[in-house]
């Protein structure tokens, strides 16, 4: 500040000078270079002006804020070292070292009011020293979350080492009776040696609690990412074991569906024998034995040791379906048969009378009795019937379905 001060006395001077010239010029009537000098002075008056006003924040933050500030920083540096915080990386003796040697270099610079540079030296001074505050603060807080998070980790470890272990029990006694499709014993052993992973990370932390060998915020941090991956552990566990909790359920009711399905082909297998029909068509034959396949392979799949729900879940919706169109099938040759029947014995009374009738009752009764197309002989014979008589055929069929009883659908 000495320095400082023999500087500003030497400009003081130097203006003082000017002063004197600028008199004796205006004196002497040389008013162009009076006025130089007056700028002159002017100017050289402000950087005064603003030195004065500058340079005494500047000294007391240089020779005793931060210094206080070191000071205070070295106090709670010694305090915690003798509570055994550690501060990892950061070397606060050796940082508190180096910022008091610039400490001394903004010293010169302001000595040689350069209050540009010393400015710039005091601001990045105090970051760094507001950085050594931060250390220790971000020590004091971490210290109490860590021994918070320690008793839940621990805690939360126990619980997801117990979800695994039932979780593979589980699996394993599903698998005896149930094909698992997505991995799901894998995967509870990967999630098994994810968390002894974790367990190996936390007691790593314990000890190094234990020895004072790491800093409570890393620890902190380790403590949250551990956490953190619990969570989703957690989350995968709840699913594999969410995912298969239901196939003894599901088991049960295909078993149900089974035995609806097979009872359904029964009833639609009887129904039709009943009419004692001469014959089936090719067509609506193919389409029987596919759908009772179907049906048995969906029993065999229930048979087997180790069954696949998956594959049982699709088998059910393709029968449902299938099944769905076959009783809408045989409905359609049981009603056309039954009906070319009716309108073949109610055609009987034109047979002497009308050449075309018999023509188209021999027909329909060959497609009928020799070709089992009994849509086209109804079609056949009711044809030349409407012309004969209109109406008949309409009535007829009203009659019919009006007799009927609730016609068997596929059961969901």
């Amino acid at each position: 500040m000495v320095r400082s001060i023999d500087k500003l006395e030497h400009n003081l001077a130097e203006l003082e000078d000017q002063f004197d010239e600028f008199t004796n010029l205006s004196q002497q009537g040389d008013h162009v270079a009076a006025q130089k000098v007056l700028d002159q002075l002017t100017e050289g008056t402000d950087d005064l002006d603003h030195l004065i006003d500058t340079i005494p924040p500047l000294y007391r933050d240089l020779k005793s804020g931060f210094n206080d500030q070191l000071n205070d920083i070295v106090d709670g540096y010694q305090q915690m070292t003798s509570q055994n915080f550690v501060f990892g990386n950061v070397d606060i003796p050796g940082q508190v070292n180096r910022i008091k040697g610039e400490i001394q270099t903004a010293n010169q610079h302001l000595a040689d009011l350069d209050v540009a540079t010393t400015t710039a030296d005091n601001h990045n001074i105090e970051v760094q020293i507001d950085d050594l505050y931060a250390v220790l603060e971000k020590e004091v807080k971490a210290k109490p979350e860590v021994d918070d998070q320690n008793e839940e980790l621990q805690a939360f470890l126990a619980h997801a080492k117990q979800q695994n272990r039932a979780l593979q029990v589980e699996l394993d006694r599903l698998g005896q009776s149930y094909v698992l499709n997505h991995g799901e014993v894998d995967n509870a052993q990967a999630l098994a040696t994810e968390i002894e992973k974790i367990e190996e990370y936390y007691r790593t932390d314990v000890n190094a609690l234990a020895t004072h060998t790491d800093s409570y915020s890393n620890i902190q941090q380790h403590q949250l990412d551990q956490l953190q991956t619990l969570t989703q552990i957690e989350q995968q566990q709840r699913q594999i074991n969410d995912g298969i909790k239901g196939l003894g359920a599901q088991e049960q009711k295909a078993r149900q569906r089974f035995q609806q399905f097979d009872n359904q082909m029964h009833t639609i297998k009887r129904q039709l024998e009943s009419l004692n029909l001469p014959g089936l068509p090719k067509d609506y034959l193919d389409y029987f034995y596919v759908v009772s396949d179907e049906v048995e392979k969906l029993g065999g799949a229930l048979s087997r040791t180790q069954i696949n729900m998956e594959d049982v879940t699709k088998q059910l919706v393709m029968i449902q379906a299938d099944l769905a169109t076959l009783t809408e099938k045989s409905n359609d040759v049981r009603d056309s048969a039954v009906l070319a029947e009716q309108l073949l014995q109610y055609a009987n009374r034109y047979r002497n009378s009308d050449e075309e009738m018999v023509a188209a009752s021999q027909r329909a009764q060959q497609l009928f009795d020799r070709d089992y197309k009994y849509s086209e002989s109804l079609e056949t014979i009711a044809n030349a019937l409407e012309k004969i008589e209109p109406g008949a055929y309409k009535r007829i069929e009203d009659s019919y379905y009006g007799d009927q009883p609730e016609t068997p659908t596929s059961q969901a």
